[in-house]
């Protein structure tokens, strides 16, 4: 039997350790790693090579739904399942306007996670019982419609989004530096950068254009 290779991706240990066990009892999936966050899980993407990515929203560094974006950019055809505590509706929109095609909760039976991967894997999308129908068909409605004025931040690369996000959430150059092992000098570079691809003339403006685009609610996560 061919078995779907899982990436699973939670800063909880009890989730990556204990996750596996459980999905382990189905011969047609294969857990081939775990990761504690969403750098972590960029190399293991590159190097186990996985078809779906098992996700939460709340990782350090770096939150789950730009994972997500960052993920697909690397591979178009990766499945992503969200894996998650967070219930709010308007998370799993952003969730799947990322790319995301599956949404479970944290604390549902095993065997959803199961179907999940089974659907996303066969082109579907899978959402917990929790939510409503109307969820996926707002998501729907508005698929596909890229807002040019936005369009800038897809030419970031995968470093300079790990920038913008930080000192979007309020981080100085310095914590930047300390967070992606990265020097101030370098930092500076990058904002440079950011500001001139995105537009904006400082990180006030860095804070409102990830708000606008989505990514605020996930900048303190």
């Amino acid at each position: 039997m061919e078995q779907l290779r899982v990436l699973i991706i939670d800063d909880h240990p009890i989730i990556n350790e204990g996750l596996p066990v459980l999905l382990e009892c189905y011969p047609d999936i294969m857990v081939v790693g775990v990761a504690g966050d969403a750098e972590e899980g960029l190399a293991k993407i590159r190097q186990l090579k996985p078809e779906c990515v098992i996700i939460d929203l709340t990782l350090p560094k770096m939150g789950g739904i730009e994972a997500i974006r960052l993920y697909l950019h690397e591979k178009p055809d990766l499945s992503i399942v969200v894996y998650t505590g967070h219930k709010e509706e308007s998370l799993v929109c952003q969730a799947l306007q990322a790319g995301a095609r599956a949404f479970v909760f944290k604390g549902a039976p095993v065997a959803s996670v199961v179907s999940a991967i089974r659907e996303v894997h066969r082109g579907g999308y899978w959402l917990s019982r929790e939510l409503t129908p109307s969820v996926l068909k707002r998501y729907l409605s508005q698929h596909g419609r890229e807002i040019e004025e936005f369009a800038e931040y897809h030419n970031l690369s995968p470093r300079e989004k790990q920038v913008f996000m930080l000192l979007a959430k309020g981080k100085s150059p310095r914590e930047v530096s300390e967070a992606l092992f990265i020097s101030t000098k370098t930092v500076s570079k990058h904002q440079s950068a950011i500001k001139e691809k995105l537009k904006v003339k400082n990180v006030a403006e860095m804070a409102i254009y990830a708000m606008r685009i989505g990514l605020g609610s996930t900048c303190d996560v």
